[in-house]
């Protein structure tokens, strides 16, 4: 299937996709490992889980029956103590002791959508296994080794099967994509979820990113904004890619989106827990800008960001980079020194970077102490590339060298201005 020639678009579509890519025709089920993306020989638990609830949801015959074949033969890795081996090939044992608690929406819908088709021994394995996975979580919240996010889950399960449990609430700030994929997974068994961290201008997550991770020369993607993009019916190339996360899917149904109504860029200091700063702007892909942390301390004021260089350095060193700034490759993105093109700049010059509809300025500039330094830019790989860089960079890297400085010395970066192209 063609994603870029469908009008209206999925999350079903996705997963599907995505998992009859990865299905083995000799065992029927979904092969994948999250950790190394070329690995075809470990069947996942909890995707193939998913596989066949997007399955049934398909609603023909000939894919509720795979539906069921899927399940008879996955149930047996159920572990005595209720919950699920990642693998399959690491039964009995089970490292994630979460899993049971994602398992368990998958096994509820199932039961609740399609146990009057999936007949029913299928039903009653079900049934059993929704019940071992749920008192292995009732064990683990009564030791108290759940955390809010996972109490939450098992509250509103129980919810969901009419025990009038009191679902509550838990505190969302500081979630991560993650965090917001699960809370809105937990939601959704007894209500609409709703999303308010999705730009709908760059069609990306706009909150709080634990890493700053890029894949190629984007942004990498997260669930919950697939799930956004579907809502809204504005899936960007970016997320129509290829991707084995897409299989998880399945998870999640229609959520409610309170997409962001600001610029078509995107500023915030604290989106990255391991950057200084992090911008999003559109064009032809969704471009960033980054500076990762290092071993300065930072500091935010009007007008820029201090950076204290530390104290001990190697003096007569000529690769010494201090600072670094990161800015994806792209056709229809340049970076200038004052206005024209070059490899080198000082302290004091303005950088550009210009997109298409997009300019920003920044400046090097020494607040406190004394210092010689020496621009660059050159291609490299910010920290956060999950993709392979023995070969490729897919950044600019815009670093600062330091050919000998004071023991204290503060750096300042002026802060971005951000400039709308007529």
């Amino acid at each position: 299937m063609d994603l870029l020639d469908k009008k209206m678009l999925s999350t079903l579509d996705l997963c599907l996709t995505a998992a009859r890519k990865r299905q083995s025709p000799r065992t029927g089920f979904v092969h994948l490992h999250h950790g190394d993306p070329i690995a075809t020989d470990t069947i996942p638990v909890y995707d193939n889980l998913c596989f066949a609830l997007a399955l049934c949801r398909q609603k023909k015959a000939e894919s509720i029956a795979e539906a069921k074949e899927l399940l008879q033969k996955l149930l047996f890795f159920q572990n005595p103590d209720g919950n699920f081996p990642t693998y399959v090939h690491e039964f009995p044992r089970a490292y994630n002791a979460n899993l049971s608690l994602q398992a368990a929406p998958i096994l509820h819908w199932l039961l609740r959508e399609f146990g009057a088709v999936l007949g029913s021994e299928c039903r009653m394995r079900l049934e059993s296994s929704l019940h071992m996975a749920l008192k292995f979580a009732q064990r683990r919240l009564e030791e108290g080794k759940l955390t809010p996010m996972w109490a939450l889950r098992y509250r509103a399960m129980r919810a969901a099967m009419g025990d009038g449990c009191d679902v509550g609430d838990i505190e969302t700030g500081g979630f991560t994509p993650a965090d917001w994929w699960e809370y809105s997974i937990s939601k959704q068994l007894t209500e609409v979820p709703k999303c308010s961290c999705f730009h709908l201008g760059l069609q990306a997550y706009c909150g709080h990113l634990q890493h700053d991770r890029q894949t190629h020369f984007e942004p990498d993607c997260y669930l919950i904004e697939w799930a956004a993009a579907a809502a809204m019916d504005c899936f960007s190339p970016r997320l129509l890619k290829d991707d084995p996360r897409q299989i998880q899917l399945a998870a999640l149904g229609p959520i409610e989106v309170f997409h962001k109504k600001i610029s078509a860029a995107l500023f915030q200091s604290s989106v990255a827990a391991d950057c200084v700063f992090r911008v999003l702007w559109g064009g032809s892909t969704l471009h960033s800008l980054v500076l990762p942390k290092g071993d300065f301390s930072t500091q935010e004021i009007d007008g820029g960001w201090l950076l204290d260089l530390p104290s001990e350095y190697e003096m007569g060193r000529d690769d010494l980079i201090e600072c670094a700034l990161y800015c994806d490759i792209s056709s229809d993105t340049k970076i200038l020194i004052n206005g024209e093109r070059g490899t080198v700049f000082n302290l004091d010059d303005t950088v550009e970077i210009v997109s298409l509809d997009w300019k920003m300025q920044l400046k090097f500039e020494v607040e406190e102490g004394e210092g010689e330094f020496c621009g660059h830019l050159l291609f490299g790989n910010r920290p956060g590339q999950t993709s392979n860089t023995e070969m490729s960079a897919y950044d600019w890297k815009i670093a600062l060298r330091t050919l000998r400085r004071s023991p204290t010395l503060r750096l300042k970066i002026s802060k971005l201005v951000l400039l709308l192209i007529i």
